[in-house]
């Protein structure tokens, strides 16, 4: 029933925890056969858009946990030359960007994540694309995290396109938002890209 009132309906009569609990519960228990099925085509999606082609400079998480798995588009966006780098918590909060060469440079880090264990800092203004994690969106671009403000933070201010990419299950009508909350323009799924500037489908 509650997920039901999810698709059905939307999130707004829920709690942010309550969402990321429901949602967290579903992308841990998707095989991990169709979450590479899924992830795959998430992939070609983002390597075919303009946002991929014309950036640069490419800020994107590192997947765990059965997320949209980014690992590959890192790797593949590497060997195109891209300049890439990834998110680094450094505590009370505050994330940076870490430029690296290969996925080897990755190392286990708080909360389960894979960081750079060194490198260059990218300045946020040198950044072209960033690809955000999230537990849950909606159309409009609205992001559900996972709780800390580490990337509404860091991208308070910043003119850079902005992209998620999530499991068609972790689209819901709408997600409550709050005035500090930062909307994402585009959000890939495995089956269509939102444009959350018009909130439609194309």
């Amino acid at each position: 029933m509650f997920w039901a009132v999810f698709r059905k309906e939307n999130a707004l009569g829920f709690s942010k925890q309550e969402i990321r609990k429901a949602i967290q519960t579903k992308r841990l228990a998707l095989a991990p056969e169709l979450a590479e099925v899924h992830s795959a085509e998430i992939r070609k999606a983002l390597l075919a858009s303009s946002a991929y082609g014309c950036a640069e400079t490419i800020a994107c998480y590192v997947s765990v946990k059965n997320e949209v798995d980014t690992t590959r588009f890192i790797k593949h966006a590497l060997d195109e030359g891209k300049r890439v780098c990834v998110p680094q918590t450094l505590g009370a909060g505050v994330l940076e960007h870490t430029r690296i060469r290969s996925l080897g440079e990755l190392k286990s880090a708080r909360f389960g994540l894979l960081e750079p264990s060194e490198g260059l800092e990218i300045c946020p203004g040198e950044l072209d694309l960033v690809i955000i994690p999230g537990v849950a969106f909606d159309n409009s671009g609205n992001r559900i995290g996972f709780g800390a403000g580490y990337y509404d933070r860091y991208l308070t201010g910043l003119q850079v396109l902005k992209v998620g990419l999530a499991y068609d299950f972790q689209i819901l009508q709408e997600v409550p938002d709050e005035s500090h909350d930062i909307a994402l323009d585009i959000i890939i799924t495995q089956t269509r890209v939102l444009n959350c500037s018009g909130g439609h489908i194309k």
